[in-house]
């Protein structure tokens, strides 16, 4: 059973849940983590230096999963710098899809900024953003 379906068969995913990393999903995963409002924290830097996996971010934007970029900690990501966090994303996002054009800068920025905050739960004014 993968963490995502063990967690919401023990109700963990009906409270408010932010989960970290969100590498090792499945199609199944990918649905519960959509269907529990669960949002995710995608820190490709310290995933990269790990080599821990990339996380499916197209796959969680697609299916409206909330997304904020995140550095991690100091022991997996040696200059919690946002700004690589930016660069890293649509990289990481552009080549396991192997599409130059599948998440762009700018939805990589929004993510850094704004995604960061609806992930968190803030209160955001409505927008009309289109994600990719």
């Amino acid at each position: 059973m993968s963490a995502p379906a063990l967690l919401a068969a023990e109700g963990v995913l009906e409270g408010r849940v932010l989960a970290a990393h969100a590498v090792w999903l499945n199609e199944n995963d990918l649905s519960l983590l959509a269907e529990h409002d669960v949002a995710v924290a995608h820190c490709p830097g310290s995933n990269g230096k790990l080599g821990s996996g990339i996380a499916p971010l197209c796959a969680l934007l697609d299916r409206g999963v909330r997304v904020g970029l995140g550095t991690d900690g100091p022991a997996s990501n040696d200059d919690l710098h946002l700004w690589d966090e930016l660069r890293l994303a649509p990289l990481f996002a552009r080549a396991t899809a192997a599409d130059p054009d599948v998440l762009s800068s700018a939805t990589a920025l929004r993510l850094a900024t704004r995604g960061g905050g609806e992930a968190l739960g803030l209160p955001v004014a409505p927008s009309r953003w289109t994600p990719r």
